[in-house]
């Protein structure tokens, strides 16, 4: 975490202190009001790569006049002899005291000396190392031998002029996810790309995109009926059965909470944003483009129902749902961008609850109400990772909730990805770029993908901590810096898939980032009740000095 917990923990016992002599606890700000339940809607409107130790650097001798002759004509054996000789000299050391050796390996082109160092060493020692043997008197220039990496270029078509999202950080997209740099990583010799795991989206269906498909897996459709016979918000003719596609969901009748619209295609938007194919020489590419989609359609015509989008969550997390056949594809990632108003039901509450008993991780769009207090259910769950979206620059747009209980904020504005030509009924493949607390989820789902890849054993707790830890801070000037997130309302900074995987590979209780987030080991557990015990003490010293 960003942050020096003993701040915390002395903040926190001072306000035990305050508590235990008051009886009280005040929390500033508006109350927040409980809404009845009604359908959930589509919510659609950088740390270093982990470097490999260092052992190589190149050293080039300074030729004099005296020597000129005999140096051009030297053996191996004397080039070899010339640089361990170098090494004894400086008597450099590691950080551990151990000596470092110099052992020759070749010489280059310009007649630059390539040597071992004799135990690989980080880059802080390595630039030492390098320092003091450019300050010897026969040394010309020294430096680290570089490994370079590849820094794939998806050939996708879309990708260089409308996935600004998926690029690294840059002036003109500051918010960017740095998905391109994470791709450059590999997991036991696999491209890190999402290879080996299953996202699930919970949404309205998907459509047989060309750039989708071989990434998408048989799902199940649980739009129930409206009531006996209806199947208003099915608009498939039926209710729940094994097809998960989309039938479109446009509306001719306007009425309260639905407006006339034409088909969003929705699901499909979002399930290209996780994991639409890449390298294909089409459209775009997708965060974790080697990932699995398993579609459950939970939503229709007007959004869908609670009922129905716990039983999907259940189900895509290979626990049992009546009336539906087992999931032999359980997903390690519930993708939901929907969200309806009120706060986190039972409903809703005991289906996660019981989906990250199984290994799941949820994660939910705080939705687009502009709100700054409340985030929408079932972001406002407990063991939800809460998205909130930003823009090409990094900043809130006025659209996004936020507030307490916002985990992180991914890129949602201006996000290409694939969907359907059709207005009404599906048509034809096509690409459209969309904006919404819905297309920032995507994006996150997608980094999670990426970390599971790399760390298959991961927790959904250790998760929520790469992700936080490792976020960026919001730009300054930006909507989420001050005031506005002084308490983490905005959650923890800017999404940075790249550096997320980096502090799942190397888990630590200060990983960087943009502050917040995390959970609490039992060292921190055990330092809060120590001070609270310090806090009971005092205030009881206080009342004897009294009487």
């Amino acid at each position: 975490m960003k942050f020096n917990r003993l701040g915390v923990f002395i903040a926190l016992g001072l306000g035990a202190m305050s508590l235990t002599a008051t009886g009280q606890l005040y929390l500033e700000g508006p109350s927040r009001q409980a809404h009845s339940h009604s359908q959930a809607h589509p919510q659609s409107v950088q740390m270093p790569r982990q470097e490999a130790p260092l052992n190589r650097v190149v050293i080039k001798f300074r030729e004099s006049s005296s020597t000129r002759g005999t140096e051009q004509a030297s053996t191996r054996a004397a080039a070899e002899q010339r640089v361990q000789a170098l090494g004894t000299d400086v008597a450099m050391r590691t950080p551990q005291g151990r000596a470092i050796g110099l052992n020759y390996l070749k010489t280059t082109g310009n007649e630059a000396q390539v040597a071992l160092t004799s135990e690989p060493m980080d880059r802080a020692t390595m630039n030492a190392l390098v320092q003091r043997l450019s300050q010897d008197s026969h040394v010309e220039y020294a430096e680290i031998d570089e490994r370079a990496y590849p820094q794939m270029t998806p050939n996708d078509t879309r990708y260089a002029a409308d996935q600004w999202s998926m690029r690294a950080p840059s002036v003109s997209a500051l918010g960017a996810a740095n998905f391109s740099t994470a791709w450059d990583r590999t997991a036991s010799g696999t491209a890190l790309k999402g290879t080996g795991v299953i996202v699930a989206v919970l949404d309205g269906g998907y459509r047989l995109h060309a750039d989708l498909a071989g990434n998408i897996l048989s799902g199940y459709d649980f739009v129930s009926a409206d009531s006996v016979g209806v199947y208003t918000t099915a608009n498939d003719g039926d209710g729940r059965d094994s097809d998960a596609q989309d039938p479109g969901n446009w509306n001719t009748v306007a009425s309260t909470g639905c407006p006339v619209a034409d088909s969003s295609w929705h699901g499909t938007h979002v399930a290209g944003t996780i994991a639409a194919l890449g390298n294909n020489n089409q459209g775009v590419i997708g965060g974790a483009y080697g990932a699995k989609i398993l579609p459950v359609r939970v939503m229709g015509v007007c959004g869908g129902y609670a009922t129905d989008i716990a039983d999907g969550i259940r189900w895509a997390a290979g626990l049992s749902v009546a009336g539906a056949p087992s999931n032999s594809n359980p997903a390690r990632i519930i993708n939901m961008s929907l969200g309806g108003t009120g706060s986190c039901g039972t409903t809703y509450q005991s289906a996660i609850t019981a989906a990250r008993n199984a290994g799941a991780v949820i994660v939910a769009a705080t939705g687009n109400d502009s709100s700054y207090t409340t985030l929408n259910a079932p972001a406002n769950c407990n063991g939800v990772i809460a998205v909130t979206a930003h823009m090409t620059n990094g900043t809130s747009p006025t659209y996004a909730n936020i507030g307490l209980g916002t985990t992180i904020s991914a890129p949602g504005e201006n996000i290409t990805s694939t969907t359907n030509t059709g207005t009404t009924v599906p048509v034809a493949d096509s690409y459209a770029a969309k904006g919404g607390t819905s297309m920032a989820v995507p994006h996150v789902a997608a980094t999670i993908a990426l970390v599971m890849q790399a760390v298959p054993g991961i927790t959904p707790d250790q998760v929520s901590t790469a992700l936080t830890s490792s976020a960026r801070a919001f730009p300054t000037g930006t909507y989420c810096v001050g005031k506005y997130n002084t308490v983490n309302s905005c959650g923890a900074g800017l999404l940075d898939a790249d550096a997320a995987v980096n502090a799942a590979l190397n888990p630590s209780r200060n990983a960087g980032g943009g502050g917040g987030g995390g959970a609490w080991d039992w060292l921190d557990l055990a330092s809060l009740l120590v001070l609270a015990l310090a806090a009971v003490l005092l205030q009881r010293r206080g009342a004897q000095a009294l009487h």
